[in-house]
């Protein structure tokens, strides 16, 4: 159980790091990053697929994160600026 926890924690830091990165690049460049991004956290012994979709909505950034490995699919990205 604090396996899962810390591979859930270490997720949803690499989905905030991810969402600030997009954040300061759309409000460098003014073009919206709109997309699908997929990358993995190293793991001892494993690799975590991490997903994350974005999309331009009302001036800003929505997004979801999906972890498989978890059973994660489509949660909602929130509290994330584009400043």
């Amino acid at each position: 159980m604090r396996l899962r926890f810390r591979i859930v924690s270490r997720a949803v830091v690499v989905a905030a790091a991810l969402a600030a990165a997009f954040g300061a690049a759309l409000a460098a460049d003014e073009q919206p990053l709109a997309g699908h991004w997929e990358g993995a956290i190293d793991l001892p012994g494993t690799k975590l697929e991490v997903q994350v979709d974005l999309a331009a909505k009302d001036g800003a950034l929505a997004g979801t994160i999906s972890i498989p490995l978890q059973g994660a699919r489509n949660v909602p990205l929130g509290d994330f600026k584009t400043e």
